[in-house]
């Protein structure tokens, strides 16, 4: 399926508006087979369509890759493998994919067309759903998850918009795990595949991602575990784990917050203790204490007495906090200290399972524990619409915190670029900066006193851009990327700053960024960027397969 798109095939409730004008694939005909009707949805980089299988006269949902992206290969390539991969999966709970190819060059998935809604639907109207009816619907998924384990499949992307729940009588549901577009395949058949996701990427929703999955670390089905958690605790109490502002916020959460339980999100709810241990268990930060995958999951739930809960009293409003956040206790037993923006940045040690080597974790109060990451095996960034709108399911209701990954590029800023280390440059920012233009100074001890800075000035972009410049000189590509994410969605001029467009350049050149590299160039600067590669390619030595993707970037920016 395609990645990031978040759409669920069904026939009511999709919307249909197409802003760009009349789509040229509605009428089309793929492969001689497929009659594309209508469209139903859009998500970051791929549309679901409405579509008639000519031959059987019976209607499929087709996802298609966005225009833009069509000229991808690593995308194109996913795509295929997903496609070919998830054809296989036979089980009552997951979507059928019953076709995938290509067309005129257009890569196609053909799945089911379902009836129904998804879990997030069902939540968003407020209803409260029956705890045992709930109980019920989590099995279902759980089940698909188990399945999907045994075939070494990791979905990577499990949240209420990813199950879909068909009504069949008052008190009984079919439900249907979907798109599986961001799954890992862990088995032999795929293990000296090349990879299509950068390392250090995040992939996934920020409100229903593991602490590892959040820190761009490589996931297991112990990631889907803690997902399945989530959506759990929220199927039941009608409030998520954690309720944050933004993505950014929502991630430090589930890295360093302990989760209220149950009963504390809603205390009309009466829980039994086996099922408040069964979710905590889910949610634990150290994946080595989680249920293993998906099977072990099942089996608890199934061990769970009749009734594990049920109402006896009305649910809060969605969002209240009865509970204020606090840090979850370390690996090492003890509880990280809670530090105010005044006090000096202090470390903690393993909150969660992380690289040991360059980790620094950041400690700062701005209405919660920020951590700031620098890993050397991947660091945290996603690729996001600056604006208010931070949900990308079908650009509908855009007031959540899930951005799913690898999002769809805004419209070209009309900000205009500036040079955002010109003037009024705040100390100690400035002091660095020198440094930096006279290749002065420990990078290490510079980083500590940018993030002290940043804790204190969360919003000023200059904190970030400095960050970044620092770890592209120190290679730590994934970690300077994530930085000038940051900075560019504080404040889209700093695009102005040549040694963010020199930065940038550098980022692209590497295979695992390449891909978030190139969508963040294409978002700041857009077409006008081909000259700084073609002057970029004229000055500088580099491998040819590095020179190859610049190469690729340039056409993609140039192309129609």
């Amino acid at each position: 399926m395609v990645p990031g798109s978040g759409y669920a095939p069904a026939v009511s409730g999709p919307s249909t508006k197409n802003v760009d004008g009349p789509d040229p694939l509605i009428g089309r005909t793929l492969d001689e087979r497929y009659r594309v009707l209508q469209q139903l949805g859009e998500g970051g980089i791929g549309r679901v369509y409405l579509s008639e299988h000519i031959r059987l006269g019976r209607n499929v949902a087709i996802k298609t890759l966005l225009t833009r992206y069509e000229s991808m290969p690593l995308l194109q390539e996913r795509f295929r493998r997903e496609g070919q991969a998830l054809a296989s999966l036979t089980h009552p709970n997951i979507v059928t994919v019953t076709d995938y190819g290509f067309s005129d060059g257009l890569p196609y998935i053909v799945m089911e067309l379902l009836e129904g809604e998804d879990l997030a639907a069902l939540l968003s109207r407020r209803e409260v759903i029956e705890p045992t009816r709930a109980l019920r619907m989590m099995r279902q998924m759980v089940l698909a998850l188990a399945y999907a384990h045994e075939k070494q499949l990791v979905h990577r992307d499990l949240k209420p918009h990813n199950v879909f729940v068909r009504v069949l009588g008052p008190r009984d549901d079919h439900v249907q795990v979907l798109d599986f577009g961001l799954a890992r395949f862990l088995n032999d058949a795929w293990k000296h595949a090349p990879k299509l996701t950068a390392q250090g990427a995040l992939i996934g929703t920020p409100a229903y991602m593991a602490p590892e999955q959040a820190s761009g670390q490589e996931v297991d089905a112990r990631a889907d575990v803690y997902a399945a958690g989530c959506v759990i605790f929220e199927a039941l109490t009608g409030q998520r784990v954690f309720d944050a502002a933004n993505p950014g916020d929502m991630l430090r959460a589930h890295m360093l917050e302990a989760p209220r339980t149950l009963s504390e999100a809603d205390p009309g709810l009466a829980v039994d203790p086996a099922l408040e241990a069964l979710v905590a268990r889910t949610l634990d930060k150290s994946r080595s204490l989680r249920f293993a995958d998906g099977a072990a999951l099942l089996e608890a739930l199934d061990a769970l007495g009749p009734e594990p809960a049920r109402r006896v009293g009305p649910r809060p409003e969605r969002g209240s906090s009865p509970k204020p956040p606090t840090l979850a206790p370390t690996q090492t037993g003890g509880t990280p200290t809670r530090v105010s923006s005044a006090q000096p940045v202090r470390t903690v040690s393993a909150p969660i399972e992380l690289p040991q080597s360059r980790l620094p974790l950041v400690l700062a109060a701005v209405f919660a524990a920020l951590v700031l990451m620098s890993i050397g095996a991947g660091a945290v960034y996603f690729i996001m619409r600056p604006g208010p709108g931070l949900e990308d399911e079908l650009a509908e209701s855009p007031t959540s915190s899930e951005v799913p990954a690898e999002a769809a590029e805004p419209a070209f800023p009309t900000v205009a670029p500036r040079a955002p280390f010109a003037d009024d440059v705040p100390e100690p920012l400035l002091t660095i900066y020198r440094d930096l233009e006279n290749s002065r100074g420990d990078w290490h001890a510079q980083s500590s006193t940018i993030s002290s800075y940043q804790s204190e000035h969360p919003t000023d972009p200059r904190a970030p851009l400095l960050l970044a410049r620092i770890y592209v000189g120190e290679q730590l590509f994934g970690q300077a990327l994530f930085q000038y994410r940051q900075a560019y969605t504080a404040d889209p001029s700093v695009r102005g700053d040549p040694h963010m467009r020199n930065g940038m350049l550098r980022i692209a050149r590497e295979e695992p960024q390449f891909v978030a590299a190139s969508a963040l160039i294409r978002e700041a600067w857009g077409p006008g960027f081909a000259d700084a590669i073609t002057a970029y390619l004229r000055h500088e030595q580099m491998p040819a397969a590095e020179q190859a993707r610049l190469v690729e970037l340039h056409e993609s920016l140039t192309g129609p």
